[in-house]
């Protein structure tokens, strides 16, 4: 393979020189068929570590079980919970009983009565 001179440099910087060189890789086959891939001299080479858990050059790892429980709420995210829950009851109900507007058709007691027993239902 040619070599640059060095005089050129002078000019211009090498556009080669920060190219990063290429892995060779070097393969054979085994007396089963299997093609085997060594890259660089080690199982696993240069190469990305991505890339080579995908090619199998990587050993596997077990995946972590998970010991804890499902539900890792905090107290403030409980008590949003627990509001968000109530003022969508409470939605439920005035929509049940036809919203404020017959609070004026009706009497009060009567409209808070159906709204009260609305609510449990809309649960």
């Amino acid at each position: 393979m040619g070599r640059r001179d060095p005089r050129a440099d002078i000019i211009d910087d090498d556009p080669f020189k920060q190219k990063p060189r290429i892995a060779r890789v070097h393969s054979h086959r085994g007396d089963d068929g299997t093609i085997h891939f060594e890259m660089n001299g080690s199982s696993t080479g240069s190469i990305n570590p991505l890339l080579a858990q995908f090619m199998g050059l990587q050993p596997n790892k077990p995946a972590n079980l998970h010991t804890g429980g499902i539900w890792h709420f905090s107290d403030e995210e409980k008590k949003h919970l627990r509001l968000a829950t109530a003022a969508f009851t409470l939605a439920l109900g005035f929509m049940w009983v036809g919203g404020i507007r017959t609070l004026l058709a009706t009497s009060l007691s009567q409209w808070m009565i159906q709204l009260l027993l609305a609510m449990p239902v809309m649960l």
